[in-house]
């Protein structure tokens, strides 16, 4: 997702400027902040998760689709990328903010923060990885206050490249991750939902509106393929439209901003004018739609 900068210009009358830094001496009082800027940890975790495994399919251009579910007391998500090499799971990877998708219009991801979102849930999941023909195992887990990955296992494989990532879920939290894969996977088209029996995700589109055939619920925000509410107490002169139970699209590149935790997007001025634009097309179609079905009834007896 190609991420928008603020650039203004500032009036500095004589004085020295420096600029701001990080202490990366000491972490831990930023990865607390990371860690707790999901206050609804497992839809994170499945969100996250998933967009990665969607952009990692697009970057390799396979047709294989994603599969997202539950095997035993496991959440897990594998995707047919290219894999994840040594060097960039030794550089890359640990790196939090590192992400090669700020420039991409076609990607999901962007703040290089979503791969350790699961460690807001549980203190430890595993990533397995095929490379070029090389099976990786890592642990990535918390240390005190401080993220690690530890390399578990290699081997060679015939296996397809990919990526699998999974947490183990806790105890009596089944449903919970069942409703969470439901709704925040709802548009992640062609992905294989297994919870049970496996659902290929199928998504209706019309330029405005998307459906989905394992999710709905009253009006909401589709961003690229992400699954947004609408507060409809702030949109109250548009709140008829909430009974429509269909996702109102909204491109990556149409200016809506996520919070950094993306469970939510930025509601400034511009983005309620967006949403407000949207409203009034789906408004207008819907009585064009009323027009042309009243002037047919007109005709018949």
């Amino acid at each position: 997702m190609k991420i928008e900068t603020r650039q203004e210009e500032a009036l500095i009358l004589g004085a020295e400027t420096t600029s701001f830094g990080l202490n990366l001496k000491d972490p831990s009082v930023f990865v607390q902040m990371l860690l707790n800027l999901y206050k609804q940890p497992i839809e994170s975790v499945v969100r996250e998760c998933g967009s990665n495994a969607i952009d990692a399919n697009v970057e390799s251009g396979t047709d294989q689709p994603v599969v997202i579910g539950i095997e035993g007391d496991n959440f897990f998500v594998r995707d047919f990328g290219l894999g994840l090499s040594p060097d960039f799971m030794n550089d890359g990877y640990c790196t939090i903010g590192y992400s090669t998708k700020r420039d991409a219009d076609i990607l999901i991801g962007g703040y290089g923060m979503g791969r350790v979102s699961p460690l807001a849930y549980t203190n430890q999941y595993w990533v397995n990885t095929v490379h070029q023909g090389m099976s990786y195992e890592y642990l990535i887990f918390l240390d005190g206050n401080t993220i690690k990955q530890t390399l578990l296992k290699s081997e060679p494989t015939d296996d397809p490249s990919g990526t699998t990532v999974t947490v183990r879920i806790k105890k009596n939290e089944r449903q919970r991750w069942v409703n969470a894969i439901s709704q925040q996977c709802a548009y992640f088209d062609k992905a294989i939902i297994n919870v049970g029996t496996p659902k290929t995700v199928e998504v209706t589109f019309d330029e405005l509106v998307k459906t989905s055939n394992i999710y709905s619920d009253i009006a909401h925000i589709v961003f690229g393929c992400v699954y947004y509410p609408i507060d409809w107490h702030i949109f109250q002169d548009w709140e008829f439209l909430a009974d429509l139970k269909v996702g109102i699209h909204i491109g990556i590149n149409e200016g809506l901003v996520p919070n950094p935790g993306r469970e939510s997007y930025i509601l400034n001025d511009s983005a309620k004018e967006l949403l407000i634009s949207k409203f009034k097309q789906i408004s207008e179609s819907l009585w064009q739609e009323c027009d042309t079905y009243l002037k047919d009834l007109s005709t018949q007896k």
